[in-house]
């Protein structure tokens, strides 16, 4: 069986072993059809080993600079040393601390030093100056409208109507003027008079009496009975500055030609020392000199040379007075904010003649009017009052009434009794009425009341309102003492008004400048020239010493 099965499985692999090859086409030769057939195989196999696809869709390459971000890095490892600097001065510093007990061994025992401290303690004492001005004013500001301005008006009507439609009108007890304060009361006539004088602050004045005394009210004489009225202890009154300008003589052997050649090749203390010892028209005439040898403006010369507030006083000094005074009150109302002082400080000091002339300056330099400038940027009864003395309307008659003073005086005596303050009285009294019989009128008041005209108008207002109607009165009794004020006031507490000075110096240094100094050394026990001393320095204070008659004398014209 075994031999039987081994002869079959040979006879199967043998003809399996020897079956030809059979191509699917005929061939001549099967062997050789085989071979090619294998070779065409193989080279397809090859091909298709070989193809590449149309669409590559192998990864990209990782790129080393997008995986590992040096700069990153870097960064991390500067903050990481930065940290670790200061975390290690950090414990050196807090074991010295430890060590030693907290001692410090790092203080600067040398006194810091500036190279501009005066010049920054000047700007930070003007900007506080300016501050507390603007303070003030803000501080100082009333109000626009009046109830009693209302009052007064509706009365008025009431009495012209009442004078228009009723014939003959009853003087004696028909109308009475109703006044918010108390239980006085006037007749129609008196009251219209006032109230039209109160309101109509446009209208013309003769400038021989006063609006109050246009109907007055017959006054009873005082009977030989009646207590006398406690005298007021206000010192007493000095009659008011002349108005006629007394010009400084100016140096001697004077030449413009020659002063304009010493500014343009001088330095600046020659050039203060020039200015100094000429009057004005002097130096008005070096100022054509100056234009016809070099060709120039002096005044912009001057700038150059000098800076601060030398500069300003020279350039004032290079001004007419009035084109000087209009450039102070432009100055006052331009730009934000109003500087009401110097407007009652020009305004109230200066006669009708001299308000013309700012008046004209004003209107030529800057074109506009002087009077409507000054309305409009003021208000309420200040407004009223500067426009009346911007107008030039004040009078200036020297004759006294002293019955229209009397009855005046006892205007002012009942509008300051009670609640409030009848401001169309005083506004009346003080606008309308002369230098001399203002005077008068104080000194009547001061008789009539046991308190000075100058204590109740203190007392009764406040602010610019106070200022202007202490200037009418103080210019009307003592020029000279007001101005001494003035100066007293620039220089005293803290910081120095620099411009104050300027005006009042340049305006007043050749015509009362004798008087003001009087009145100042009067007023604070030391002279103006000490008080220059001690509140100025360098050539601004040898120019304003040389301007008042104090400084030392000049040698550059022999």
């Amino acid at each position: 069986t075994h031999t039987h099965t081994h002869t079959y499985t040979c006879h199967i692999v043998c003809i399996m072993s020897y079956r030809s090859y059979e191509p699917v086409k005929p061939a001549a030769s099967k062997m050789l059809q085989k071979k090619w057939d294998d070779d065409r195989f193989s080279a397809h196999r090859q091909k298709v080993r070989n193809a590449k696809p149309t669409i590559d869709n192998a990864p990209p390459k990782t790129h080393m600079h997008v995986q590992v971000k040096l700069k990153k890095l870097q960064l991390e490892e500067e903050r990481l040393a930065k940290i670790e600097r200061d975390n290690r001065l950090l414990l050196e510093k807090m074991s010295t601390i430890l060590r030693t007990r907290g001692a410090v061994d790092n203080v600067n025992d040398y006194e810091h030093k500036s190279l501009n401290r005066s010049k920054r303690q000047q700007e930070l004492v003007k900007i506080t100056h300016e501050n507390q001005a603007i303070l003030k004013r803000i501080q100082a500001k009333g109000a626009s409208y009046s109830r009693d301005t209302w009052a007064r008006d509706h009365d008025a009507s009431q009495t012209f109507k009442s004078n228009i439609t009723r014939f003959p009108a009853d003087k004696k007890g028909s109308s009475t003027r109703r006044r918010s304060r108390g239980s006085t009361s006037k007749a129609g006539a008196e009251a219209d008079a006032g109230a039209t004088a109160a309101a109509g602050y446009e209208e013309e004045t003769d400038g021989t009496t006063t609006a109050a005394a246009e109907a007055p009210a017959p006054v009873k004489k005082k009977s030989s009975s009646t207590p006398a009225k406690k005298k007021s202890s206000a010192t007493k009154l000095e009659p008011a500055a002349k108005g006629a300008r007394q010009e400084k003589a100016g140096v001697s052997g004077f030449d413009a030609n020659k002063g304009a050649d010493l500014i343009h090749d001088g330095d600046t203390e020659q050039v203060v020392d020039i200015l100094g010892s000429c009057n004005r028209q002097q130096r008005l005439q070096m100022i054509a000199a100056y234009r016809n040898r070099h060709d120039a403006d002096l005044r912009e010369d001057i700038k150059k040379k000098l800076s601060g507030d030398v500069e300003a006083l020279c350039l004032g000094l290079l001004m007419s007075e009035s084109d000087y005074e209009a450039l102070c009150i432009h100055d006052a109302v331009d730009g934000m904010g109003t500087d009401e002082t110097c407007l009652v400080e020009i305004l109230s000091s200066r006669s009708n003649d001299e308000i013309a002339a700012i008046a004209e300056s004003y209107k030529t330099n800057y074109g506009k009017d002087l009077a409507q400038s000054v309305e409009d940027e003021t208000s309420g009864i200040l407004a009223k009052i500067l426009f009346h003395l911007a107008s030039g309307r004040r009078p200036e008659s020297t004759s006294v009434d002293r019955s229209a003073a009397e009855q005046a005086a006892k205007d002012l005596v009942e509008g300051a009794k009670g609640w409030g303050t009848d401001e169309g009285a005083f506004f009346t009294v003080l606008t309308q009425s002369s230098s001399a019989q203002l005077r008068a009128v104080t000194e009547e008041f001061n008789k009539q009341s046991d308190k000075s005209l100058y204590d109740v108008i203190e007392k009764e207002f406040s602010g610019d309102l106070e200022d202007a109607m202490l200037a009418l009165v103080r210019t009307a009794n003592s020029r000279a003492d007001y101005f001494a004020r003035r100066l007293q006031d620039a220089t005293e507490g803290m910081g120095t008004d620099e411009k104050t000075i300027n005006r009042i110096v340049i305006s007043r240094c050749e015509q009362d400048m004798d008087e003001i100094m009087a009145a100042y050394q009067k007023l604070t026990d030391k002279s103006l020239k000490q008080t220059i001393d001690s509140e100025t320095d360098g050539d601004y204070q040898k120019l304003l010493l040389q301007l008042i008659g104090e400084g030392d004398s000049v040698s550059v014209w022999s």
